[in-house]
């Protein structure tokens, strides 16, 4: 059951090294979430999915309390997206593919050191 925190710990490491190395991805990545209604459709269920998949999962981490309040985190922005409506989420998100090349390397930094901390507290 390890499997699901896993994979978001690797997501969030893999995601870091992608957006500090190339900061302009991360223009591709809000691009991709704000085309259509994809952020409703396939990131809220996303979120909610993976949420309560680390709650089931976080009895058997090394640091449970890490991974329920990623959890909890989770199911909030699932709940936050599918609830704000499709344009709201839009609006929210767009603003992350409007910052300067320097506050994305030091975000993806940011990133980097959680998904390692992520992958250790499992």
């Amino acid at each position: 059951m390890l499997i699901a925190p896993r994979l978001v710990g690797l997501l969030i490491l893999v995601s870091g090294v992608i957006f500090f190395i190339n900061p302009k991805a991360m223009k591709k990545y809000v691009g991709f979430w704000t085309h259509g209604s994809r952020i409703s459709t396939i990131g809220a269920p996303l979120n909610l999915i993976f949420g309560i998949l680390l709650l089931i999962a976080a009895s058997g981490c090394r640091v449970s309390l890490v991974i329920t309040i990623m959890g909890i985190i989770s199911l909030i922005k699932g709940i936050v997206l599918f609830a704000s409506g499709t344009e709201k989420a839009k609006a929210m998100i767009s603003k992350w593919g409007d910052k300067p090349e320097g506050t994305v390397r030091l975000l993806s930094l940011l990133m980097l050191g959680l998904g390692v901390f992520f992958l250790w507290s499992i």
